[in-house]
């Protein structure tokens, strides 16, 4: 018999997949930002990040998720796009996550701004901040605060 540490009801979390499409350098210094600031680990996103209870697939993207269906979801609005994704990030697992993603955040540049947007499993709804005007660097602080802001809430069952 093994006992195993269990928090009844409890559920780990945020699971999140992040997806940067822009290539270009610029979008290669949001990624590092986001790199150095989840690998410190005082980042707690005001309580809705836990180190060691919360994932950030930045590299390891689910099979399936590609480019050009996060840019049919985010950029085009495709509904039955936007539902396989939710089954895509809801279904799946591997050595970490057993029970799915709760949501997806992506960072693009749409007509030369900078955007972070997000969508959370289960709900149609996308959120979406500029971060910065047309040909402009986001700001550190400000990839940050958007970032935290736009973690979904956990959607996994108990």
């Amino acid at each position: 018999m093994s006992i195993s540490p269990a928090l009844a009801g409890y559920v780990y979390g945020p699971y999140v997949v992040w997806v940067n499409l822009d290539q270009s350098a610029k979008g290669k210094v949001v990624n590092q930002k986001i790199r150095d600031f989840f690998s410190d680990k005082s980042t707690t996103c005001n309580g809705d990040w836990i180190v060691g209870q919360s994932w950030l697939y930045m590299k390891k993207r689910p099979k399936n998720i590609d480019n050009y269906l996060v840019k049919r979801v985010f950029l085009e609005k495709d509904r039955s796009s936007q539902k396989d994704l939710h089954n895509l990030l809801r279904n799946y697992k591997d050595e970490l996550i057993d029970d799915g993603f709760d949501g997806i955040i992506v960072y693009l540049r749409h007509k030369g701004e900078a955007k972070m947007m997000e969508m959370t499993v289960g709900k149609n709804k996308i959120t979406s901040y500029t971060l910065a005007l047309i040909n402009e660097q986001p700001e550190d602080e400000m990839i940050k605060n958007v970032f935290c802001g736009l973690l979904p809430p956990k959607t996994r069952a108990s």
